[in-house]
C-alpha cells in the first residue's frame, strides 16, 4: 500500500510533522545507518532523515511513513491498509489533516 496524507488548509509544515513523530507512541524514528565516509574511509554513522518515522504495533515495525521528498505536504505512507490505515487516520486527525489511500503500483 503507498497512500497520502494530504493537509486541509492551512496545511502541515515539516516541523509539526517531526514534532509528532517524538511524540506519537505509534511513531519511532529510524535508527542511524552505518556505512563507509566516501573521504576518510573511515566508518561513519549517518542519521536518518528526521521527517521519516517507522510505524509500529505492539513494538513492531508494520510500516514507515515519510514527508514528502519534494517538500509539498503529502506525508506518504507505506505499510498493509488494514494496519497502517488505521494509524495514519489517528495522525492525520491529529495534525488537521486528512487521510485517503492510494493504490500502489509495486510488485
Amino acid at each position: 500500500m503507498q497512500s497520502q496524507q494530504r493537509p486541509t488548509p492551512p496545511g502541515v509544515d515539516q516541523q509539526r510533522w517531526i514534532e509528532t513523530i517524538s511524540k506519537h507512541p505509534a511513531l519511532a524514528s529510524f535508527a542511524p545507518s552505518r556505512g563507509i565516509n566516501p573521504v576518510t574511509k573511515q566508518p561513519t554513522d549517518y542519521p536518518p532523515h528526521p521527517a521519516a518515522a517507522r510505524v509500529l504495533v505492539d513494538g513492531n515495525d508494520v510500516g514507515r511513513m515519510e514527508w514528502a521528498q519534494d517538500d509539498s505536504n503529502p506525508i506518504a505512507v507505506f505499510g498493509p491498509v488494514d494496519v497502517v490505515g488505521p494509524i495514519a487516520r489517528d495522525i492525520a486527525v491529529l495534525l488537521g489533516a486528512t487521510f485517503r489511500a492510494e493504490p500502489t503500483t509495486e510488485a
